[in-house]
């Protein structure tokens, strides 16, 4: 999914480093890992996090093989003051979810109910002046 990055109302210039964190609502039953590229105004990657620690967690099946619940994880992200510099060219964010199948798992349903609600926020450290 490709959504607009709004940091006009961050002051990036005085950002040292941080972390972003990203808070995902899924009830898929399949885990996932999260990848995000940042975006310019020509769709062109200023800055793509691929190695990103942390996992979507998968919602727990029912007897009607469909998930009763979502899950909610939290995926923290730290960002360096060289990220924080492609960052600020970044007109969008690209967040991309690549679904881990266990390997006993022979075949399981997805349904279209099934969706994930996605959150991204900061909190960075800023220099005085």
């Amino acid at each position: 999914k490709t959504l607009e990055f709004k940091s006009e109302n961050l002051d990036l210039e005085r950002v040292i480093d941080g972390k972003l964190f990203l808070t995902v609502n899924s009830n898929f039953p399949i885990s996932a890992n999260v990848a995000m590229e940042f975006l310019d105004d020509n769709n062109q990657a200023t800055l793509i996090l691929y190695k990103i620690d942390g996992l979507i967690e998968a919602g727990d099946l029912g007897n009607a093989d469909r998930v009763l619940n979502k899950k909610t994880s939290i995926i923290t992200v730290p960002i360096s003051n060289l990220q924080i510099q492609d960052l600020k060219k970044a007109k969008k964010v690209r967040i991309k979810a690549i679904f881990n199948t266990k390997p006993e798992m022979t075949s399981i349903k997805l349904f279209d109910s099934y969706s994930m609600e996605i959150v991204l926020s900061a909190d960075f450290n800023y220099k005085l002046e």
